[in-house]
């Protein structure tokens, strides 16, 4: 049966957004309630609301993401919202049948592996409290009674909130130079390319199996490379100077190497040219 009402937690984020803004030119009814509206750290709130929306589909794009005050000041509402609140929401769908999409993170993958992970690997080391958290949730939706689907995606980046490549575009326009890690690999990956090839596996979404997807762009890079090409592309006056992971100080701990690999799906455009269209849309200088 042809999923026709689809519920979307988080619409109002990076990721929701873009979820919205390509599925709202579909076939769908959608529902994109407020956090006042429902509160997935609220399980009554969420079991209300399937209860009387009685949605086909409900595609989870809300998430707690500060990875650095998930150390200490966010730690509490990281596990809150990525593990409780997913556990809460998985309920309800096994509760009401409903058919569950999640959206992860490259973050559940700390052993460095250099040639990156399959959706076949199983995460066995996160090394921040954020990727502890969306790994306990990963957990909680494979314990679901329905089909599920749970989409890893990493380096998002995307109008509706300050990500790399904003960040990068706004520094390099008020210093002549910058220090960015070149030990730190992934793949930078665009919000709406993620939610055109969401589209498209909605329209088969009936041939899939429950369990993981790898939703990024092609191609791999460190920090370093991406804020070369984001600085070259808008051909500004800053250089950009290699620095280590072990010198940049944060609060959390990243992998040197969080590499997610499409195995499943559709592959996706290469992140250059996914940035470019980004920085060429979107930001102005």
């Amino acid at each position: 049966m042809k999923t026709k009402k689809i519920l979307i937690i988080g619409a109002d984020g990076m990721l929701g957004r873009a979820v919205f803004d390509v599925l709202k030119s579909e076939d769908y009814f959608l529902l994109t309630p407020s956090r006042e509206i429902l509160d997935i750290t609220d399980k009554k709130s969420i079991g209300n609301f399937i209860e009387a929306n009685k949605p086909d589909l409900i595609i989870n794009c809300s998430a707690y993401t500060n990875v650095n005050e998930a150390e200490d000041t966010g730690k509490e509402l990281n596990y809150l919202v990525n593990h409780i609140g997913l556990k809460n929401v998985v309920d309800s769908t096994s509760q009401y049948n409903v058919v569950l999409i999640h959206f992860s993170t490259d973050y559940v993958f700390g052993e460095n592996k250099q040639d990156g992970y399959t959706e076949d690997d199983l995460p066995h080391i996160q090394l921040n409290e954020y990727g502890c958290a969306k790994r306990l949730g990963e957990i909680e939706v494979e314990k679901s009674k329905n089909k599920f689907f749970i989409f890893r995606v990493s380096w998002l980046f995307g109008p509706g909130k300050k990500n790399f490549v904003s960040t990068i575009a706004e520094l390099a326009q008020k210093n002549t130079e910058l220090n960015v890690v070149d030990d730190e690999f992934g793949v930078p990956t665009y919000t709406y390319d993620v939610a055109q090839s969401l589209a498209k596996f909605l329209e088969n979404i009936e041939t899939y199996s429950s369990g993981y997807y790898h939703m990024v762009n092609e191609g791999i890079c460190s920090r370093f490379e991406e804020a070369k090409f984001i600085i070259d592309h808008l051909k500004l006056n800053c250089v950009v100077n290699p620095i280590k992971l072990k010198d940049y100080k944060r609060k959390a701990n990243v992998p040197h190497y969080s590499i997610l690999i499409n195995t499943k799906l559709p592959k996706l455009r290469f992140w250059q040219e996914a940035v470019a269209e980004y920085i060429d849309k979107y930001i102005k200088i």
